[in-house]
Formats: C-alpha cells, sequence, structure tokens
C-alpha cells in the first residue's frame, strides 16, 4: 500500500539507497521500511508503529534525541541520510500549491 509520505519518502531513499533516511515528521525523525528494522535493531529501541494499513515497519525518533541517535549508527559504521522539511517561502502567486522544501544531507563515520 503507497500513501503520498511513503511515496515521497520513496523518492528520497532513492536518493540515498544506501543510507538509513531520517525523514523529518514535525518534531520526530522518522525511518521507515528495512531502514526502521536496522535503525531499531542497532539502537536497541522498540519498533514504534506501523504506518497505515499496509503494516509498513515505521521508527520515529525525537528530534531532540536524533544527533545522539545519528552517532551511535554512524559509529557502528551506517551511513545516515537527514530530510529536513522547510516552508516554500515563495509568494503565494508563484506557487501552485503550498509545498515544503526538502534538504537532504548525507552523513558518514568522522562527519557525524
Amino acid at each position: 500500500m503507497s500513501t503520498p509520505l511513503t511515496r515521497q519518502y520513496d523518492a528520497l531513499k532513492q536518493q540515498v539507497p544506501d543510507a538509513l533516511l531520517f525523514f523529518r515528521l514535525g518534531d520526530f525523525y522518522t525511518l521507515f521500511f528495512e531502514d526502521a528494522t536496522l535503525a531499531r535493531r542497532e539502537l536497541a529501541i522498540t519498533l514504534n508503529k506501523e504506518h497505515g494499513r499496509a503494516g509498513i515497519p515505521m521508527l520515529s525518533i525525537p528530534y531532540k534525541s536524533a544527533d545522539a541517535a545519528i552517532a551511535r549508527l554512524l559509529q557502528k559504521g551506517h551511513r545516515v541520510a537527514v530530510c529536513d522539511q522547510a516552508k516554500d517561502h515563495a509568494p503565494e502567486a508563484m506557487r501552485e500549491r503550498p509545498r515544503s522544501v526538502q534538504k537532504l544531507h548525507l552523513l558518514t563515520k568522522g562527519e557525524g
């Protein structure tokens, strides 16, 4: 089952297929699918939710705890991509519809 959120995540994940993708949703960074399962195992935390009816694995990490979680994953040799959302501040007349701008940063050991 595909949702607008998982399609957006999938599109970003294609840009960084070999990294764990931390996707900013409000006050949390969320990982989906295999990234959620792997991060749960590496961080020894509980997989907290499943997204939608399809039961997609989902792991949410509070924004304030993300740096520590990312540092642990980097220390274990994983690559981490962080996607932050920012509002599009273009004048309303120049936009077709409200949207967010995505900033994607790739981190590897030594850069965390």
